[in-house]
Formats: structure tokens, C-alpha cells, sequence
């Protein structure tokens, strides 16, 4: 598959998966200019949820498989650091599954 195949597959499952997602919560549009510039990296959706009473930023890597790699990993995370500390609220970083 090349290239703009793969980017347009993937921008349509981050489609699906953001009207799945946005009626959990309050969608947050998170610039990545800025998660790159404070050190981290962009996110697929993030979403202010409240979860058993409380707030917290969800984060959602859209994937067509259950992996990421450790480049991947560390990306999430440091986005996820990054954001809790902006909001100071509590950060948890989600796979949703694209396939199905």
C-alpha cells in the first residue's frame, strides 16, 4: 500500500473512531505544533471524559492493529505528561481499535 493510501486510510479511520468517541465527552483539539514544541508529539483524539465522578483527558490512538511500538509509546506518554499538566487533571491513553 503506498504512502497517501496508508495516510488516507488512516485519516478515514480517525474519522470513524472521532464520531464514535466525541459523544463520550467534551472533544479537545489539541494543537500539535504545541505538544512538539513543549517536547511531546500529536495525538489522534483527546477528549475531557468524566469517569466515576471525576474529570480526566483521554487520550485515543486510532490503530488498525493492538501494537505500538516504543518510539509510539513515548510519544503518548509524553503527550499525556503534557496535557495533565496544562489541565492538571489525570491522563490515560486508550487503543481503539479502527478495524470493524
Amino acid at each position: 500500500m503506498s504512502r497517501s493510501q496508508n495516510y488516507k486510510k488512516g485519516c478515514q479511520a480517525e474519522s470513524k473512531a472521532s464520531i464514535n468517541l466525541h459523544n463520550k465527552g467534551l472533544p479537545i483539539l489539541v494543537e500539535p505544533k504545541v505538544l512538539r514544541d513543549l517536547g511531546a508529539g500529536q495525538v489522534d483524539l483527546c477528549i475531557l471524559e468524566s469517569l466515576r465522578g471525576h474529570q480526566l483527558i483521554s487520550i485515543y490512538e486510532v490503530k488498525s492493529f493492538p501494537e505500538i511500538n516504543f518510539k509510539q509509546r513515548k510519544r503518548l506518554l509524553d503527550s499525556a505528561h503534557v496535557l495533565s499538566k496544562i489541565f492538571n487533571l489525570s491522563c490515560r491513553i486508550t487503543l481503539y481499535n479502527a478495524v470493524g
